[in-house]
């Protein structure tokens, strides 16, 4: 295998996690992050951890290809069950819903919050993890986009509030589903992610304008809201963009 190679996405995750400690990869999958990590030098010990055995023996095996024998451990386990309460630096959770993070994080919110840092990619349901994480006192310090094929994806790292700076504050519900750190780094994918978001209520809409029940009234209130919360940021991020 020799050098790992990162996918745009992957790259963002393991620039994200802390420098020269402990990493643990919680439903590592493959393992390419921990095994980067190790190869340059980014961490001095990875865990990879999964519930299914199927996942650690394909990271064993590529972790054995690319010579990095050393300085990793392979954990079979539910969410953070299979660390032990600080045991990591930075803690990677990725490639899940956001509701199935914020499930893992809410099994043992006292573990998660003895890690300095923890970094997620939620597939879904960003804002339900959003949400949770305000809730259980930690501060998000740290908000990217980044494209995966024809998606873009969010990564975001947050820390205990008690160890870390003031955190993103959130105004309105649309701020949890585009977050406000993201206008306030200019990130380069904002308007085409804000595109998205925008399309993607335009289709519920039609979906939901099929319907006359009680349910679809309720829901077309609540996605038109959310679609002028989000053309209204749209026009936010386009004339930030125009006026440079």
């Amino acid at each position: 295998m020799g050098n790992v190679r990162l996918s745009e996405r992957m790259q963002c995750i393991a620039d994200s996690v802390l420098r020269g400690g402990v990493v643990a990869d919680i439903g590592t999958d493959h393992g390419f992050i921990p095994i980067w990590l190790l190869q340059n030098g980014r961490a001095e010990k990875v865990i990879m951890t999964d519930i299914n055995e199927g996942p650690l023996a394909k990271a064993k095996r590529n972790a054995e290809e690319a010579g990095v024998l050393e300085g990793f451990e392979l954990r079979l386990g539910d969410g953070l069950a299979p660390i032990a309460d600080g045991e990591a630096d930075s803690v990677i959770i990725a490639g899940m819903g956001g509701e199935l993070i914020a499930r893992i994080l809410e099994d043992d919110p006292l573990k998660a919050r003895s890690f300095p840092l923890l970094v997620f990619q939620p597939r879904t349901r960003s804002s339900v993890l959003r949400h949770w994480l305000c809730d259980n006192d930690f501060n998000i310090v740290g908000e990217s986009l980044v494209r995966e094929g024809g998606r873009i994806c969010q990564v975001l790292s947050a820390m205990p509030a008690e160890h870390s700076p003031k955190g993103e504050t959130f105004f309105e519900e649309a701020d949890y589903h585009v977050a406000p750190l993201l206008f306030w780094n200019r990130d380069p994918l904002l308007e085409d992610f804000l595109k998205q978001k925008v399309a993607n209520c335009e289709t519920v809409l039609r979906e939901l304008s099929n319907s006359d029940s009680q349910d679809a009234e309720r829901l077309r209130e609540e996605w038109t809201e959310r679609e002028k919360a989000f053309r209204f940021r749209l026009q936010i991020a386009s004339e930030s963009v125009k006026y440079e």
